[in-house]
């Protein structure tokens, strides 16, 4: 029960850090931190709390947009899916590359959901989607990653 309420916690307070990021950078340099976190917890723990994290996270997350509800929370679940299909195939423990890819790839996926439910419904040019939002919000998470990683690690390791 512990875990639970330290992955609620951790889940609120990377939304609220993810919110001021947008709030200063707009939404095309936003790292994904929630979605960085979901990963690591599958990357590391059981995929009950991968889950568990992913429903909590895309209701908070959804909670926050003007959207419709349950977006986020359909994308975490379908990345939580793609991660430990890229766990079981291509993950390799001590790897920190095959860990950079499988963020990477995990990150493209759920951008890719995002796109198709949110942008598709309106008139945006998927190339134009592309280059000014996905690529750059993959980026930003792929360059925060060691620093959210090495945080992760420390308290993992306690």
């Amino acid at each position: 029960m512990k875990k639970y309420l330290l992955i609620t916690g951790l889940i609120v307070l990377f939304c609220a850090i993810e919110s001021a990021l947008f709030n200063v950078f707009s939404e095309w340099v936003v790292p994904n931190l929630l979605l960085m976190f979901i990963i690591l917890l599958g990357l590391f723990f059981d995929l009950k709390y991968s889950i568990f994290s992913a429903i909590i996270g895309g209701l908070i997350k959804d909670s926050f947009s003007s959207s419709v509800i349950g977006v986020n929370m359909v994308a975490f679940l379908s990345s939580v899916f793609i991660l430990f299909l890229l766990r079981k195939y291509v993950y390799h423990p001590h790897s920190g590359l095959s860990r950079i890819f499988v963020l990477a790839a995990v990150l493209t996926a759920n951008e890719f959901i995002h796109f198709v439910f949110y942008y598709s419904a309106k008139d945006i040019v998927f190339a134009e989607s592309f280059k000014f939002v996905i690529l750059p919000q993959i980026i930003s998470s792929i360059m925060l990653y060691p620093a959210v990683f090495y945080i992760f690690k420390k308290c993992v390791l306690r």
